[in-house]
């Protein structure tokens, strides 16, 4: 069958390479919005109530051209505050890439445990990020 497939047929072997090429290039498509973020300054592994969290979330729409709007993505915090966050930065590239950076402020929780959650909701699969710290416990009165 190798013989059938990789044939002395220089024009098919080439033809077959060169597909198999551009389905691993847009396999990326299939996959939703890419969001990662990054601690600015110094981490702790232990936060206190009232520390202040410098992070930077970038989101990339694999789709490159996305029905919603990066206006459009959620955010969720549990035990933490955004008390700052600067306007939406594009930057330019392969794929459409936009950057912002949020001050959280710790508010603490029962658990210790410190999330932030974005969500963004389309038609192409959308995508969801999320980033956890522990602090020490809150009894809320």
């Amino acid at each position: 069958m190798l013989k059938r497939l990789f044939s002395n047929n220089v024009f098919k072997t080439s033809f077959l390479l060169i597909s198999i090429i551009l389905l691993l290039f847009n396999a990326n498509t299939l996959l939703g919005c890419n969001i990662k973020f990054k601690v600015l300054g110094e981490e702790k592994e232990i936060y206190d109530v009232d520390d202040i969290i410098d992070v930077k979330l970038t989101v990339v729409f694999t789709h490159r051209v996305c029905p919603t709007a990066i206006k459009g993505t959620d955010f969720n915090a549990n035990g933490l505050e955004i008390v700052e966050e600067t306007e939406w930065e594009v930057i330019r590239g392969r794929m459409m890439t936009y950057e912002r950076e949020l001050k959280l402020k710790v508010k603490g929780n029962k658990e210790g445990k410190l999330t932030l959650s974005v969500t963004r909701e389309c038609d192409l699969e959308g995508g969801f990020g999320s980033i956890t710290f522990k602090s020490k416990p809150v009894e809320k009165t």
